[in-house]
Formats: structure tokens, C-alpha cells, sequence
């Protein structure tokens, strides 16, 4: 899955499926985009009803056309990511994602970005009001967080619920989102309500930006597109969250860290460089990490795994992989082939991408819509055919909390270094 395939952290495609070019009524335009829709996933998803019975899928898009053109555009936007879901698990490459930058209409977004930890859910970004980074979001114009995050889940393409602890919170960041949930009475600035640690709450007003601005704003934290955390000076992984991959040593020689950001580029050199720190007495383990990768293309892994097979390597309690909401992708297929052909112990969260997974998407442009939507078109088998997980779960489970990141911890990799066989 190469680099136009990260649909949903790049918004980016490969192929595309003809647009509706009809002359009938602007009334009857918008269902034309719900059969068109139907059509293209029965003709470009390779296995369509693998979750959703074809009789019930068909019968939603029958009911969908059949309102479509009662509903106002922001309805219709939730109503067709609502919809599109129905292709299930092991399918977040498939969806409508708000900054997708293929979609004609235009979307709004408020200038924040936010990350899910185990204590709520926090602002980790706000180029446009930075002191807002730190608080606890506790509401959005009275509605609580929670409710929001319940209202969006549904909307938001996955794999797994991973997928969607990772994803969600562009989609509650969209005005237009929220507005079609009948969440809010418009799509202009919110009242947001936040709270900093010790202190009271307080409410603050926040105007949306067009998905593009959104996009500008946040590229100098985030060198890909928005996903996983920002760039820090602190812990390792987010100060070098910008390079594709990278090698270093850690405890005074004794590990070697393997930064695996992106599925992307020949990992030749990336694996000479860690045999040959794998060969030295002192190295005790080996740890990659791929806490960050969303994936790229699977013919390009190939030699990093070769030498993490290596006896050098490929022993218990040896090599360690870090995984997480954001594994995704070509690196989910990277960590299913090492857990097929490995020794390997993960450690960290469960992952973002599944073992077995559809991908590869082709676009489908709705014309009276003005959106895009992805539908894979190949279906990757990594492991064994039976397998009916959607995740891969880490032997060691490790939670992040926003005190611990804020204060530039990384309890994931504290528990990778400690790691003890018979855990």
C-alpha cells in the first residue's frame, strides 16, 4: 500500500471511478450520488458484504435515495459516512475522512487537534490559540465530550475501534459534522468548554477554518497529515517523529531503537545499520517501533524483516515492537509478518490496523455532494485465513495519560526496556 494509499492520514488515493454527469432535476441529484455510491462499492470493494449482509446493505441504500433529497447538505454528508460504515471492521481504508483533499465541497474545521488519553481527551495542538494546549475538552457549545465522541464514532472509517480512537477527533472537529448530527445550530464559531489541570473551567470561542487552513496550520507539528501525536522535544519518538526511519542506541549501548515511521523507502541501509548493532555482545534487545507508522507501501519492509530473523535477533524476550492506535496499514501487515515469523513481544496499545485487512482504495466522486469517498479495491491477507481478529493485541498493555505526556514521558517504551520473560 504505497504512499497514495494513506487515504486516511493523507487523504490521498490511488485510481479513480467516474463522476455522475446527469441532466435531471437538482432534486433527484443527491439519491443519483447514493446508487452511484452503492454501485461503485459493488463493483470496486472486493468482498462488499464481509460485515454487512447484502440484503441490509442494499436496503439502506434504498432508504438513503429515498431521502437524500429532503436532507440538507450537512445531513447528507453524516448520513453518507454513516452509510459507507456499513462496510465494517478490517475496512478503514474506505470512508469519507473531512480532510480528504479530493472533496470539492469545502469542509470546516476548529484550529485544534486532539488526542484521546486515558484520562479524557485533550488539546495537544492549537497553533491559533496556544494556550489552550494542555486543557481538557469538556464540552463543545454545552454538549459534553463524550456525548460528541458517542455521536461521531459511528462515522468514522476503522479496522477496529483502535482505528477510531485514533480518528475520531477530526471528524468532532468538523462544523459541518456537527451541525448535520443536529449537534449544533450552525456551522460558525463554538463555545468551547476546557479545563487545565487545578483549575476551573472555562469557556472559550473557537471559529472553524476551512479544511486547507486546517491542514497549513498543523503541517509544522505534524510533518505528515494530522494523526498520532505531535512533534516534542520530548520523549525520542515525537522529537523524531519527522524522519521516515531511523537507528540509535539506548542504555549505554545495551538496546537498539529502531524509529519505523513510515512504510516507505528501502529499509536496506536501515537494516545493515541494525545487524550490525544487533551483532555486539552488550546488545540485549532490540526494540522497533511503529507506534507512528500508518503505513505506505508493503514491498518495501522486506529487508528490516530479514534482519529481524536474524539469530542475532529473533530470540524470546529480544526484540520488542511498540504498537499503537496509529499502526496502520503496511504496518499492520510489517507486525502481523513478524508475529507469523518471529519471536517478537509487543508492548503498548492495541493496534490501529487489522491482521488481514481490505485496502488500495479507488475514489468515488459524488457530484451533487461535492465529496469523496474511498472503497478498497484488494483484500491483504497477512495471516492465516481463519483469523477473525481485527487487531493485534500487545502482550504488554501500556495506557498514556496526558500528565505523562505532557511532562515528556513515554511509559511504553519505559515498559519495553523493562520487559522480563514469564510477564
Amino acid at each position: 500500500m504505497r504512499r497514495a494509499l494513506l487515504a486516511i492520514v493523507a487523504a490521498a488515493v490511488v485510481g479513480a471511478a467516474g463522476t455522475a454527469q446527469r441532466a435531471e432535476p437538482a432534486a433527484t441529484a443527491a439519491d443519483d450520488d447514493v446508487r452511484l455510491l452503492m454501485q461503485q462499492i459493488r463493483q470496486v470493494h472486493p468482498n462488499a458484504f464481509h460485515y454487512t449482509r447484502e440484503a441490509t446493505f442494499q436496503a439502506a441504500a434504498d432508504e438513503l435515495a429515498g431521502r437524500a433529497p429532503s436532507l440538507s447538505p450537512d445531513q447528507l454528508l453524516v448520513e453518507l459516512m454513516r452509510f459507507t460504515n456499513l462496510l465494517g471492521e478490517r475496512d478503514g481504508h474506505s470512508g469519507i475522512f473531512p480532510l480528504d483533499s479530493s472533496h470539492r465541497r469545502v469542509l470546516h474545521l476548529f484550529p485544534l487537534y486532539l488526542y484521546k488519553f486515558s484520562d479524557g481527551l485533550f488539546v495537544v495542538a492549537a497553533p491559533r490559540n496556544r494556550g489552550l494546549v494542555g486543557t481538557k475538552l469538556l464540552a463543545v457549545d454545552g454538549t459534553a465530550a463524550d456525548e460528541l465522541e458517542r455521536q461521531v464514532r459511528p462515522l468514522v472509517p476503522r479496522d477496529n475501534e483502535a482505528t477510531r480512537d485514533d480518528r475520531f477527533m477530526s471528524f468532532m472537529l468538523t462544523a459541518e459534522v456537527l451541525h448535520g448530527l443536529g449537534l449544533r445550530s450552525g456551522t460558525g464559531p463554538a463555545r468551547l468548554t476546557v479545563q487545565k489541570p487545578g483549575e476551573e473551567p472555562r469557556d472559550v470561542t473557537v471559529a472553524p477554518v476551512t479544511a486547507a487552513e486546517y491542514l497549513r496550520l498543523m503541517k509544522p507539528a505534524f510533518p505528515s497529515f494530522v494523526y498520532a501525536l505531535p512533534r516534542r522535544a520530548k520523549p525520542l519518538y515525537l522529537r523524531r517523529r519527522g524522519e521516515d526511519h531511523y537507528v540509535t542506541t539506548l542504555d549505554r549501548g545495551r538496546v537498539v531503537y529502531v524509529g519505523y515511521n513510515l512504510t516507505l523507502g528501502s529499509t536496506g541501509p536501515l537494516a545493515r545499520r541494525v545487524s550490525k548493532l544487533a551483532a555486539r555482545k552488550r546488545v540485549r534487545r532490540v526494540i522497533v517501533d511503529v507506534r507512528l507508522n500508518p503505513g505506505g507501501d508493503n514491498h518495501t519492509y522486506a529487508p528490516l524483516l530479514r534482519a529481524l530473523r536474524a539469530r542475532s535477533v529473533n530470540r524470546p524476550g529480544r526484540l520488542v515492537v511498540l504498537i499503537g492506535r496509529s499502526t496502520f496499514s503496511a504496518a499492520e501487515n510489517f507486525i502481523t509478518d513478524l508475529e507469523r515469523r518471529t519471536r517478537v513481544t509487543f508492548v503498548g496499545e492495541t493496534s490501529g490496523g487489522s491482521p488481514n485487512l481490505y485496502g488500495d482504495v479507488e475514489r468515488v466522486d459524488l457530484a451533487s455532494a461535492g465529496l469523496s469517498v474511498n472503497v478498497a479495491g484488494v483484500y491483504w491477507q497477512k495471516s492465516f485465513a481463519a483469523d477473525t481478529r481485527v487487531a493485534i493485541e500487545p502482550k504488554v498493555a501500556v495506557t498514556l495519560s496526558s500528565s505523562a505526556y505532557f511532562r515528556g514521558r513515554d511509559p511504553a517504551l519505559a515498559a519495553a526496556l523493562a520487559y522480563r520473560l514469564g510477564r
